[in-house]
Order: structure tokens, then sequence, then C-alpha cells
């Protein structure tokens, strides 16, 4: 199918096309219908259970060829609830223009808003290759850019968010949490739209916070090989510079427990 459209737009001497496509072959487009047809079968079967699938992010170099291949889906499953949602990473500085774009586009195609907020995970690798090929660096300078572009990016989804809309947020960070709780007063009825992704057992006390507003949270255990777990774990780390603090702050709320609790201070 891919294979024969693509094929005559080529033959029709389309320059767009013959500029994206320049070094791919044919089995590259049947592998690209087999990846398609795969995903498909994937997003039908949460559909079916009325499930949402979140779409993570990857690095600079990949994540093109995983918003075209996010957006096609959305344009297929996405037109009366937001089944699929993409992920922005909000470290990069071309993440302004893309939220803006996402919200343009399905207001423009009467979609519902669908998104996944991160901060991003692969800062020390983009920077590397960004040196070695002499482009310019993707991320923001500063981590506060970076909280910055998180913070400002969160209140504009709100913004424009209807209830008919979904948003996941993934955070452990107290200033964010703030934001939201802040963004969502002024529209007090998307606030059941609204999920906050953490790992499990890192900022529970603000689980705990926005839980009893009545947001839904989602805690996660990654797991597998410790090849793989430690890098991981190691960019969570850079994503979230405030987790260490955030564990300090939860011990010494634990050990207030604790003492209260055996002291019987009720």
């Amino acid at each position: 199918r891919c294979v024969q459209e693509t094929d005559n737009d080529i033959k029709n001497n389309d320059p767009l096309l013959r500029r994206i496509t320049s070094g791919l072959t044919q089995e590259d487009f049947l592998e690209f219908n087999k990846l398609y047809d795969r995903l498909d079968i994937i997003f039908q079967k949460v559909i079916a259970y009325k499930q949402y699938i979140l779409v993570d992010a990857e690095q600079t170099y990949l994540q093109v060829a995983m918003d075209t291949m996010a957006e096609q889906f959305q344009f297929k499953y996405n037109k009366e609830y937001p089944y699929l949602r993409n992920t922005l990473q909000n470290y990069l500085k071309y993440s302004d223009f893309r939220i803006r774009y996402e919200v343009d586009k399905c207001q423009l195609f009467n979609y519902p808003l669908s998104m996944k907020f991160v901060r991003g995970a692969y800062m020390v690798e983009e920077r590397t290759i960004a040196k070695e090929k002499g482009l310019p660096d993707p991320i923001h300078d500063t981590y506060e850019d970076t909280a910055k572009s998180m913070n400002s990016h969160i209140k504009y989804f709100i913004d424009k968010m209807t209830p008919r809309d979904g948003l996941v947020i993934g955070t452990h960070n107290k200033e964010t949490a703030e934001v939201i709780l802040e963004a969502v007063s002024k529209k007090p009825e998307i606030a059941p739209k609204i999920t906050v992704a953490q790992l499990m057992g890192l900022a529970d006390n603000l689980t705990a916070e926005l839980r009893s507003k009545g947001y839904k949270i989602y805690k996660f255990v990654p797991f597998g090989k410790t090849s793989i777990l430690i890098p991981y774990y190691c960019r969570r780390a850079q994503e979230q510079r405030q987790t260490l603090k955030s564990v300090k702050g939860q011990m010494k709320l634990i050990r207030r427990e604790m003492f209260r609790r055996v002291t019987f201070r009720y």
C-alpha cells in the first residue's frame, strides 16, 4: 500500500517526497507497513477496552519519525476521545513551537487535545551528538530554563483544555505540582482529565497531596536488566534534579510520622 503510493508520487516528481525518501529502499517501505500494521493491532486492543495509550519520547534524531507515526494514528482514532497521547519533552528548545502546533492542529480538525508532558531524558547524549556534528544544542541552556518551559506549557495547555481532552504529566517536582493545582483551580471541570505519573517510591508526599484533591496518579515500577535500568535511573536523576531533595524531605516526613505514632500523639 505505502510502497505503491510512494512510488507513484516519486515517479510524478514530487520534490518534497523525493527529498524525504532519498536513500530509502522498497524494503524500507515494506518494513514501515509492517510496523504500522502491528501498532494498529495494539491501538485497536487499547480502544476496545476504552483505555488510552502513551507514546514515549526518544532522541531528537528519532523523534520526528515517531511524531509522524503517532500523528497518523491520532487522526485515525482520536476523533472523539484522546486515546493516543504523544509525549513532549520540555527540555527541548523547540518544545514551545511543538505545543502550539499540537493545540492548533487539534483545534483546526476539532479533535480532543491529548499529550503527555515530561522534562526530558537524553540531555548528555543530545549535547554530545550536537557537538560532534557541529549542530546547535537542542537542549535548554539551564535547568531553570527547562523548568520554566515545563511550567509555562502546563499552564498554556490546561488553559486550552476542555472536559473531552486528556493530559498526562510526568513529574516529581513540587513547583510543577503547585503549577498544576493553580492552573486547574481556574478550570476545575478539567481536573479529572489530568493524570500525574511518577516512579514508585518517589515524591509520595506530592502523590498524597494531589490524590487528596482528586487527581489520578500513576506510580510505575521499571524492570529489566541492570545494564538497562542503571542508565535509565541516571537519566531520571538528570531529568529531575529535585528528586534527591524530595527524598530527603520525604525521609523527614516519615521520621516525623513515626515519632507521632510511637508517642501516640494523635
